[in-house]
């Protein structure tokens, strides 16, 4: 049986930890310090480390889920963590500033395993009015060249969150099951 690793990325208090706990059948482990984010009015705490839960597939596989540090600037070994995945899940917070820079941003970030790998993308926290939409989001995409899927997700919600690790799967091999 083989086991498989996938990236839960994004920025600080965008549902990387949260998500990872809602579909993992083991209890999450988060490593590191806690940090807040730097916006004052939203006083989001995030891991400055790694997340970690595991998913068996109805074949016997094993999903391990790494959540990544919420803020790029910390020094992490980014390529090594990317180096042995599957894909990347890449979670866009609709209530940060920048929602569209932050897309890009990580995009940037991750290109190379973008490249190689499957992704998909969340949009958390898109319940008010004037939140981005997945048509926004495509947009984005689009300027780089890259057709990925995009959903709207409640991170807390175990469906929302298979429903994208199943586009991420399913965009690999047709024929996985979860």
């Amino acid at each position: 049986m083989a086991n498989h690793n996938i990236i839960f990325s994004g920025p600080a208090g965008s549902g990387k930890t949260t998500a990872i706990a809602a579909i993992s059948d083991i209890e999450p482990f988060c490593t590191g310090e806690v940090v807040t984010d730097a916006l004052p009015e939203r006083c989001i705490a995030s891991a400055s480390a790694l997340d970690y839960g595991r998913l068996k597939l109805d074949s016997g596989e094993s999903l391990h889920l790494y959540g990544t540090p919420g803020q790029a600037a910390l020094d992490f070994d980014w390529d090594n963590l990317a180096g042995d995945s599957l894909g990347l899940i890449l979670f866009i917070d609709s209530q940060r500033p920048d929602p569209m820079g932050d897309l890009q941003s990580w995009l940037n970030l991750f290109a190379g395993l973008i490249r190689r790998n499957a992704v998909a993308v969340g949009i958390t926290r898109s319940d008010f009015e004037g939140a981005p939409s997945v048509e926004d989001c495509q947009r984005v995409l689009l300027t780089q060249n890259l057709n990925i899927p995009v959903f709207e997700v409640d991170p807390r919600e175990s469906a929302d969150v298979t429903m994208l690790l199943q586009a991420l799967l399913y965009s690999l091999d047709p024929c996985i099951k979860h």
